[in-house]
């Protein structure tokens, strides 16, 4: 049977003094989990590489003081043995 491993990227998209934050999480069974921070093409790009695939993205707004524009890009992989 076919295992996989996830992870998430999120886009945050905040004003003029925000800007555009990305950060990846990809998640371990023992929620030792690991962040990685960046820019968004080149990590996008990097988990493509990486044998990441989309499965599915949401977009959501924070709101309130500063509201903020939030994408969330759910990824997969094949476990490797």
């Amino acid at each position: 049977m076919q295992k996989w491993e996830y992870a998430e990227l999120e886009v945050t998209i905040g004003g003029p003094l925000s800007g555009t934050k990305c950060e990846a999480t990809i998640y371990q069974p023992n929620e030792n989990h690991k962040k990685i921070g960046g820019n968004f093409g080149k990590l996008i790009a990097q988990m493509g590489e990486d044998g990441w695939e989309l499965i599915v993205a949401s977009a959501r707004i924070e709101s309130g003081l500063g509201s903020k524009h939030k994408i969330n890009y759910m990824l997969k992989r094949p476990k490797s043995s």
